[in-house]
């Protein structure tokens, strides 16, 4: 098998592999890197991890950032029960330990929320 067309199958694997985005900036390096390995086989499993990882990983990102949104509507639908169970309002929700509940469970998914939005903008797991 020629060079030329060993790099070729190459990059067509990684094509397939990696997700568009990926494979478009890093493809060719990445065939440049694997026709010159030393232990192609034990790379190519590298790869094929590393892609799995960034297919199923962008997946649960979407997933958790659905999850998350959810969690931020009910927390704030909570929030407002117990602002207006209160009868100070929203002053009042510190100076007890049901009503802090809703403050804290409102500032986690909220947190959370953006995290997962960060994750899925920049299409990537590692921020």
């Amino acid at each position: 098998m020629s060079r030329d067309k060993g790099r070729r199958r190459r990059s067509g694997w990684i094509r397939l592999l990696l997700p568009r985005d990926q494979a478009a900036r890093y493809g060719t390096e990445i065939a440049e890197l694997w026709e010159h390995s030393e232990h192609p086989a034990r790379d190519a499993v590298d790869l094929v991890c590393a892609a799995v990882y960034l297919r199923a990983g962008l997946r649960l990102a979407w997933v958790l950032l659905g999850v998350s949104v959810a969690l931020t509507a009910l927390s704030a639908a909570v929030f407002a029960l117990a602002a207006a169970g209160l009868e100070d309002g929203i002053g009042e929700m510190l100076r007890h330990w049901w009503s802090t509940l809703a403050v804290v469970a409102l500032g986690v998914a909220l947190g959370s929320t953006t995290l997962w939005a960060a994750v899925v903008r920049r299409g990537r797991l590692l921020l």
